[in-house]
């Protein structure tokens, strides 16, 4: 610990990695498996730190205190039906403070009004607090819709901390995170209109991670427009501090396929996958470090998994077939799937201890949203199934065909159906315009429907993407001794 602070005082970026990817990671594993690290008092009783860079280094040590807590403890406590579900309700409400205050310290270093002349993060740690600082806050509103039904009753010590520091208020965390973007000068919704440029690159990189923050927040929340929106400053299609992590990487990847699937831009959803296979297939397949499979693969399985859905919802009839062999039916097939990679939402009320509500309505409005978006999939597959059978036909033979009273409805509603935003190659990702996403289409003319095919204007990613696995592979098995 003592060369861990003497790394950050120093701002050596290489040696305060070192410290914090490398040794910290070593000695949790070795030593502090099932327990918590000591606390930042008795860690300030050994180092005797002084002035302004005590309370930085001491705000840094518990940042890490606290995401070790969440990440490595509570977690494996779930596995006891006996454990206590309030137990590190303290634990939350200590860290948001903790939070609040080292971005405080960071705002202050930056504004010259500390002693402190050199400061500087990482970028992975610097990535790494923004995603600790929402993944807290989710886990946290996650909680609190568990105390519907609870008998257990918190105390009114506890009850009186979390309405005192507004713990947690989805608000106060976008209050931080435009505030980073507004130093980096990087406009979004809300921000100020007069903007500042980045004095430093600790800010330019602080900002960016912040959006992904927000891209992330916003889709926990359901608003998936502002979510894409976010992302309109954030350049994307080259290799640069917000792809070049892979954690954060996936992290857009994963939340922006989510936003075009709740809404119903499934193409788009699904020109995603190529590229995140491409980048990570090969990676997951192989060896790789406990560490590393549980940063990445939790996005990359969940992308994966919505895959099958976008193609069934393009209207994909191998994939159809696919479900169809699943003992369930394919609706039922459809939303397990959508459950098990759709994020956990959060719904933002802050919790009522008075006997109101803190059921998670966010998540049971999108699962009725989604049930809504795939339902004429459903009702409109036979109107599918006798169109392919087509070129030209007149409608009273269709209409049989069909075998639908009210056929020529169904054929607007198919039309419809069919119809999707899609994003081009020069589009921000909330721009797109409409398009036919199926193989075919069809027009009505003088009583009789004729059907065209769609010729494919696709970058061929997906088989590329292929390509690129099949040869890696074949490297790595040749490779072997």
């Amino acid at each position: 610990m003592v060369e861990f602070a003497d790394s950050v005082a120093s701002g050596d970026l290489k040696l305060i990695l070192e410290h914090y990817h490398d040794r910290w990671e070593q000695i949790s594993k070795n030593n502090y498996r099932t327990t918590s690290w000591p606390t930042a008092r008795a860690v300030q009783k050994v180092l005797k730190l002084e002035g302004e860079f005590r309370n930085l280094f001491l705000a840094l040590y518990k940042q890490l205190y606290y995401r070790h807590i969440f990440r490595r403890i509570e977690p494996g406590e779930e596995e006891d039906p006996h454990r206590d579900p309030h137990r590190f309700v303290d634990d939350y409400i200590e860290s948001f403070s903790n939070f609040t205050n080292l971005f405080n310290l960071f705002v202050k270093i930056w504004r010259g009004s500390t002693e402190i002349a050199v400061f500087e993060l990482p970028n992975l740690w610097l990535w790494d607090i923004i995603h600790s600082f929402v993944s807290q806050c989710q886990n946290f509103h996650l909680w609190k819709a568990t105390l519907d039904g609870e008998k257990t009753e918190l105390s009114s010590e506890l009850q009186r901390k979390i309405k005192e520091t507004e713990c947690w208020n989805p608000v106060a965390v976008f209050r931080y995170l435009t505030l980073f973007t507004w130093f980096a000068g990087i406009p979004v919704r809300l921000s100020p209109s007069h903007r500042t440029q980045a004095d430093n690159e600790m800010q330019s990189i602080l900002g960016q991670f912040s959006v992904i923050g927000m891209l992330r927040l916003h889709t926990l929340l359901g608003d998936y427009t502002t979510a894409l929106e976010t992302l309109e400053n954030i350049e994307l299609r080259t290799n640069n501090i917000a792809t070049a992590i892979w954690d954060c990487d996936l992290t857009i990847s994963y939340h922006m396929a989510v936003c075009y699937l709740m809404k119903g831009r499934f193409a788009d959803a699904l020109s995603i996958v190529p590229e995140v296979q491409a980048k990570y297939g090969i990676l997951l397949e192989g060896a790789v470090s406990d560490t590393t499979h549980h940063r990445i693969s939790g996005w990359y399985n969940k992308i994966k998994k919505m895959e099958g859905i976008c193609k069934f919802m393009c209207w994909n009839p191998e994939i159809a077939a696919v479900f169809q062999d699943e003992a369930e039916s394919i609706e039922n097939v459809v939303m397990r799937k959508w459950i098990e990679c759709c994020p956990e939402y959060i719904s933002p009320k802050p919790p009522s201890f008075n006997g109101g509500s803190n059921r998670n309505y966010v998540q049971e409005a999108q699962e009725r949203a989604f049930e809504l978006l795939v339902k004429p999939r459903f009702e409109l597959d036979n109107v599918r199934s006798s169109l392919t059978v087509y070129r030209s036909v007149d409608l009273p033979t269709l209409g049989n065909d069909i075998s639908e009273n009210n056929y020529l409805t169904q054929l607007i509603k198919f039309k419809l159906a069919t119809r999707q935003i899609q994003k081009g190659a020069d589009d921000l990702p909330h721009e797109g315009s409409w398009g036919c996403c199926c193989d075919s289409d069809f027009f009505i003319k003088d009583n009789f429907l004729e059907t065209r095919e769609i010729e494919s204007d696709h970058s061929y990613a997906e088989e590329l993407s292929k390509l690129i696995l099949n040869v890696t592979r074949f490297e790595a098995t040749i490779r072997q001794p």
